[in-house]
């Protein structure tokens, strides 16, 4: 989805920094550094640095944004385990399409 918004928008983005390759500053992405606390925050065992986050996440941005960035963090969080479980494979097309982001990151 970054991507195909990033092609429409012409913004340009550094993926690398959700695996900590680069900084969550410099992103390219708007709050970029807020939305990767909440994601990490979101997936380890820690729940004081889960509240930082989302205190963080709602001082910065509002109540709305918080919101819709868990809705996507546990959406993303969900869809994920299921293909796992699964046994889902990937399909060809989306692995050709994705194959730069696995490369950067």
């Amino acid at each position: 989805m970054l991507r195909a918004s990033s092609d429409h928008t012409g913004d340009t983005y550094d993926l690398a920094a959700v695996t900590g390759a680069s900084t969550a500053n410099d992103t390219g992405i708007p709050s970029g550094a807020l939305l990767i606390a909440l994601a990490e925050a979101a997936l380890d065992d820690d729940g004081d640095a889960l509240r930082r986050a989302r205190e963080a996440m709602f001082e910065a941005l509002g109540e709305a944004a918080l919101i819709d960035a868990a809705g996507i963090i546990g959406q993303f969080s969900a869809l994920d385990r299921v293909a796992d479980g699964t046994g889902s494979p990937l399909e060809d097309e989306k692995a050709e399409k994705s194959a730069d982001i696995g490369a950067a990151i």
